[in-house]
């Protein structure tokens, strides 16, 4: 009989073409469509809808619906959202079917820690709808998704983001010490960049096409961005151990995915096998701490700033290269330019901080 009357509330609004009734809270009504997780058969997207949902209802600014209502509604009317989806169609089922003003939905990709979350949100009742949120979130921890879910949410409420005690400290030697990469603005060397490696075939040092000065583009098939990607990596820069760090980059990206990897190392030693002949294993650098930054593709320069600090519980993070990377299902040019690494903070004693958030910056110029 439920299922019954869901369907029949579908059908009326349909064939009457009207919305479905208001909430009789007279609050607005909030639906999160489950997101789009191919990689965990859709485990991980119906779990994002789950803590929209939850975190929406509890604010006490939205109605919201049970998933057994919402379900039969979206069974009823056949309708399965994926991020290609245009706003237009989901703010008609978000009208027609639930009365809603405002529809999330979106995709979950994995990620090398935690996992991607693009989201997108809806106003459905304004014509032309209105797209009002359209933005990607990386969460390094899937603990950490319930923060970003109240962070978007705000867009939503008007609510005020919380205000980051800066520590003065911290952004004084932001100001006045020096860049640990040598080069990150690309202007040093002919063939290559000094202090980077040597170009591969789909990458060139360019003079950047939105003002002056030299920048990184990846130039990425369809075959190598769907494959393997694009990567560029710095040189080695060494690290204090326990110290705290930012790392900022301007990237500019025409189709791919962007990415940024900060990747520190230590030093393992050489290793004695035994036997009738023993091997020696020479000493190596091994990756022991990774901060990833996830970028996108907004067709403009956008800067990405990011805190961390390296830490790892067995090893010791000594030295530091800038991975930048970039894939996806298309083909398209990445630019990136202005890499800043900076010591922020001395070694404080105890310290077990990991990488803080990443904030994201659209500049209006180059």
């Amino acid at each position: 009989m439920r299922w019954l009357a869901g369907a029949w509330l579908v059908v009326l609004c349909l064939t009457s073409g009207l919305a479905a009734p208001e909430s009789a809270s007279g609050k607005p009504v909030l639906v999160a469509l489950d997101f789009r997780s191919t990689y965990d058969d859709g485990e991980m997207g119906a779990k994002v809808a789950q803590v929209i949902t939850g975190h929406a209802g509890r604010s006490g600014e939205f109605q919201t619906y049970d998933f057994l209502s919402r379900d039969e509604i979206l069974g009823a009317l056949g309708f399965k959202a994926g991020p290609e989806t245009s706003p237009e169609e989901v703010a008609k089922v978000g009208r027609e079917g639930f009365g809603a003003k405002y529809v999330f939905w979106g995709e979950v990709r994995p990620a090398r820690s935690g996992c991607y979350i693009h989201f997108k949100t809806v106003d459905c009742t304004v014509e032309p709808p209105r797209l009002v949120i359209d933005e990607g979130r990386a969460a390094d921890d899937v603990h950490k998704i319930p923060l970003i879910v109240e962070e978007v949410l705000r867009h939503l409420t008007g609510e005020p983001e919380p205000v980051k005690e800066l520590d003065p400290a911290a952004e004084r030697a932001w100001k006045v010490t020096p860049n640990l990469l040598a080069n990150g603005s690309f202007e040093k060397g002919a063939d290559h960049p000094e202090g980077w490696e040597e170009l591969p075939e789909y990458a060139q040092l360019v003079v950047s096409p939105d003002g002056p000065g030299r920048c990184i583009t990846f130039d990425l098939d369809r075959e190598r961005a769907r494959s393997y990607g694009g990567l560029y990596r710095s040189d080695y820069v060494a690290l204090r151990p326990g110290a705290t760090y930012r790392f900022q980059v301007r990237i500019k990206s025409l189709g791919p995915t962007p990415m940024v990897f900060l990747k520190c190392y230590d030093e393992l030693p050489a290793k004695f096998g035994f036997g009738l002949r023993p091997l020696r294993v020479p000493a190596e650098r091994r990756e022991v701490y990774r901060r990833p930054i996830h970028a996108e593709a907004t067709g403009a320069w956008t800067t990405y700033t990011t805190d961390f600090t390296p830490e790892h519980k067995q090893y010791t993070p000594r030295w530091l290269r800038v991975q930048l990377y970039a894939y996806g299902a298309e083909a398209g040019v990445v630019y990136f330019d202005d890499c800043i690494l900076k010591e922020i903070k001395p070694p404080p004693v105890g310290s077990r901080k990991q990488g803080g958030d990443v904030r994201r910056e659209s500049n209006a110029n180059h």
